[in-house]
């Protein structure tokens, strides 16, 4: 007999994150969808491509100056009021260029969600027609126990010409 569903698998995380000695996070459903974030136009400005988990329990992502929900139904806690500080963030850089400097959290860094957290790639102006691409894995564990979930992301920050 099989079992199946994303049910299982977190109670089998949050399972392992007690046997670990980890306090077990609140009852919300914790998820980190993946996304691809891009700034990709023409012109002589700055391009962004931002990746924000914020503290209230929601994902944003950023575009140019643009600043959009990812999706309310894959925010990364459900419901946003079980968001504490206690749960932890880290990522690794899967291919590309390293992330920008303005980012808030170190790679492969656990960081927790004290404040938000900008995950943040960027061509700059005067650097001509080209651009930055970084694939990253989010993570997230809550006090030190078991990794919860993952994501996978691609920001990508590119001058077309």
């Amino acid at each position: 007999m099989e079992i199946h569903g994303i049910g299982f698998i977190m109670s089998l995380r949050l399972l392992a994150q007690v046997l670990n000695g980890g306090g077990g996070p609140p009852a919300g459903t914790v998820t980190l969808s993946g996304e691809t974030i891009a700034d990709a136009a023409a012109g002589d400005r700055l391009y962004r491509a931002v990746l924000v988990i914020r503290t209230t329990g929601i994902l944003d992502k950023i575009e140019n100056v643009t600043t959009t929900q990812i999706d309310a139904a894959t925010d990364w806690i459900d419901p946003n009021g079980d968001a504490e500080e206690d749960f932890e963030f880290k990522y690794d850089l899967d291919s590309g260029a390293a992330l920008d400097g303005s980012s808030t959290m170190a790679e492969n860094v656990w960081t927790k969600i004290s404040s938000h957290i900008f995950l943040e790639q960027r061509w700059t102006a005067g650097s001509g027609v080209g651009g930055n691409t970084s694939g990253i894995t989010v993570r997230v564990r809550f006090n030190g126990g078991a990794e919860i979930d993952t994501g996978v992301y691609s920001l990508q920050a590119e001058r077309l010409f």
